[in-house]
């Protein structure tokens, strides 16, 4: 009978040193951009940190380094979704590209969930913002980049896009109207 090792009562130290290795392993498949495969991984790795035996009796130093697995995994699962969203977006378009630009939005999320002021998260969050056509959150997100970050070349790069695709947004608008009652 072939069972998951995963249910099997482990020592946290175990549980926390194979929650390491799949992050490590799901690194290497980001690598050879098999993108399922690093997800699959990340995710095996949080849930690893995440089972309450473990939960329950971690020490401080313990727990930070699982919050630590927590969002680097979901941070790099993110990244992972972006990409495919990409190559989606190549081969079928902005609808085949959104549902992973979501899923990669809710992984910043998880990651901003457990490190608020994250400025990977909230730049990838602002990324798929802009992707799914969101640009005033898109834009909201990336001023409190700035706020954190105020150097980051980045993200002044991507206020400077925003402010030109927010422009264009308006003048769009602004003859639809005029067409509209004008």
């Amino acid at each position: 009978m072939d069972f998951d090792k995963d249910e099997r009562h482990m020592k946290k130290e175990d549980r926390l040193r194979l929650a390491a290795k799949n992050k490590d392993e799901g690194n290497d498949m980001f690598k050879a951009q098999k993108f399922d495969d690093a997800i699959r991984r990340y995710k095996k790795a949080i849930e690893h940190v995440c089972r309450p035996e473990l939960v329950s009796n971690l020490t401080p130093d313990e727990a930070e380094e699982a919050r630590k697995i927590k969002v680097s995994c979901h941070l790099n699962t993110s990244q992972c979704y972006i990409k495919a969203g990409e190559t989606a977006g190549q081969s079928g378009g902005k609808n085949a590209a959104e549902p992973y630009y979501k899923k990669a939005r809710t992984s910043c999320e998880d990651v901003l969930s457990l490190d608020e002021s994250n400025i990977k998260a909230i730049f990838r969050r602002s990324l798929c913002w802009e992707k799914t056509g969101e640009l005033e959150s898109a834009m909201k997100d990336i001023k409190k980049g700035l706020v954190l970050a105020p150097e980051d070349s980045d993200l002044k790069k991507s206020q400077e896009r925003l402010i030109k695709l927010l422009e264009r947004q308006k003048e769009g608008q602004k003859k639809v109207f005029s067409k509209m009652f004008g």
